[in-house]
């Protein structure tokens, strides 16, 4: 079984005040400064004192409450935490101390009470949350586990540890998506030994998942009847694209979940999928033009940084543009529609590599290809110590839209990629 990560819970929030008696403020310091060397028999000792002086000093209470859970005397925490409620019910982490020993004791009944305390008295608490999830997890209950977490991440969304649990949750769900989805985004700041056997057992798990590209309908009173359910308008652009001074749209879809992709042959990958839609205006109803299923790049592909190589799509002109920004260089292809298919006619890379500006310049109409690279002193000179080169492509036909699998994909001729 997997280990489950829960957080340090038996940090004891002192926030000491000065008190009207040095006494007592020289001991809690005399305490404090035990606790900090790992004294804790001394700590106790000096502790003690400050309740002989003030009984009612609950923060003396709740700080042996503590010292008593680290040291895994849960029978004598549970002593302190119950007296330190005693004197103060409205002191929300002496609740959160018992029901840290009673999750100790395995009583997850008197842990859930305590820990649901602890959240009515300080809802800006993620702690107690937390646990109640832990302890649903535990008792293997994954989806009441779940709820539970994702209200502590709306508390604190940067509780890396509750993605870890998440995924376990939705593994033993069979949720295998979001699974990878929680596992991928903990193992970029988690990448130990554990962290990795679980992420390739749930990444073997998505690729043995069918995903099915949806079949949009023929035709649509808006835009809204093709996007499939699961589906979302991640970006579109308008415009007119067949000639008939009437606007058009070019949609970018994303699906909500990562599953695993088979975008060519023997290239299987686990993404959120995102497919270009685009449609003609006709009347008062919309007629899909076409449907791209592998070309968009996904999320945190191609950047090799992590970064969403996401840009818009441009109608202008007649002249659709495809965008992408990956890490050092900037893609744009552009398609034209004719005789019932779109085409790509021409496309731009320009980018920085090994400190070498460069850019190629496709025109598959004229059949031409410039190449201009060197260094530049001033990133806007681009006139400076440049070189160009000038390509003819072989002869051959123009890439339909459809025929894309990827960016990068097609070799225009000898060592030339776009």
């Amino acid at each position: 079984m997997k280990k489950i990560l829960w957080l340090s819970l038996l940090i004891c929030r002192l926030g000491y005040a000065q008190s009207n008696n040095p006494q007592i403020d020289a001991l809690v310091k005399k305490a404090a400064a035990y606790q900090q060397q790992g004294d804790n028999a001394s700590a106790v000792n000096t502790y003690l004192e400050v309740c002989g002086l003030d009984p009612k000093n609950y923060l003396a209470t709740a700080a042996l409450s503590n010292i008593f859970a680290k040291m895994k005397d849960y029978r004598t925490d549970i002593i302190w935490a119950q007296k330190t409620i005693a004197i103060n019910p409205n002191y929300a982490p002496a609740y959160v101390n018992l029901a840290d020993a009673y999750l100790g004791q395995k009583d997850y009944e008197k842990a859930t009470f305590n820990y649901q305390q602890a959240a009515k008295l300080d809802p800006k608490d993620p702690n107690p949350v937390y646990s109640l999830g832990v302890i649903q997890q535990i008792l293997g209950n994954p989806k009441q586990a779940i709820a539970y977490y994702e209200q502590s991440q709306v508390i604190d969304p940067d509780n890396l540890d509750v993605l870890y649990n998440m995924a376990l949750c939705y593994d033993k769900l069979k949720d295998f998506n979001r699974a990878y989805e929680c596992i991928d985004h903990y193992r970029l700041a988690n990448d130990n030994s554990e962290v990795m056997a679980l992420w390739k057992h749930i990444k073997q798990e998505v690729s043995e998942q069918p995903f099915a590209y949806p079949a949009l309908p023929a035709t649509g009173k808006n835009t809204d009847a093709f996007v499939a359910g699961g589906w979302t308008i991640k970006g579109k652009a308008i415009g007119d694209l067949n000639g008939d001074k009437v606007a058009d749209v070019a949609m970018i879809l994303e699906y909500k979940d990562i599953v695993s992709e088979v975008r060519r042959k023997d290239d299987t990958s686990q993404a959120h999928p995102r497919i270009l839609v685009v449609l003609f205006k006709e009347g008062e109803h919309y007629k899909l033009a076409a449907q791209q299923n592998t070309f968009i790049l996904r999320e945190r592909e191609g950047t090799g940084m992590g970064e969403d190589p996401y840009d818009e799509p441009v109608i202008s002109k007649g002249v659709l543009t495809i965008n992408f920004q990956l890490l050092r260089s900037h893609l744009n292809y552009d398609f034209r529609y004719r005789d019932n298919n779109f085409y790509l006619i021409s496309a731009t890379d320009v980018g920085v590599s090994a400190n070498i500006m460069y850019e190629w310049d496709f025109n598959f109409l004229t059949k031409q290809i410039v190449h201009t690279w060197g260094e530049s002193t001033d990133e806007n000179d681009h006139t400076a110590r440049k070189k160009t080169a000038r390509k003819v492509i072989p002869p051959q036909a123009l890439k339909k839209l459809s025929e894309l699998q990827k960016p990068y994909d097609w070799e225009v001729m000898k060592g030339v990629v776009i």
